[in-house]
């Protein structure tokens, strides 16, 4: 039963699935941006990206970050797990 809704688990989980080729499956995200040290943020943006697999691996759990790299580009960006909104249009929880 599809409820809307998906755990943070299992949306990492999801994150972290690869295609038959080995590559990392692509996911949308909607995400507010946030930035502790320049105290700015409150920007709603959407991403379509794969989990990074170059540089930091994944992020860091202590600090619950992922590392994404933007569809066709090299932009890669640290993204905070409490401030994702939506995952592939379902919304977080």
């Amino acid at each position: 039963m599809n409820t809307g809704f998906i755990t943070v688990s299992a949306m990492l989980e999801e994150m972290k699935q690869t295609l038959a080729s080995g590559k990392s499956k692509p996911f949308k995200i909607g995400y507010l941006t946030a930035d502790r040290h320049r105290k700015s943020g409150g920007q709603y943006r959407m991403a379509h990206a794969v989990l990074s697999t170059k540089g930091k691996k994944s992020g860091s759990t202590t600090n619950r970050t992922i590392n994404i790299q933007h569809v066709n580009t090299q932009e890669f960006q640290s993204i905070h797990y409490d401030n994702i909104l939506y995952f592939n249009g379902k919304s977080v929880s």
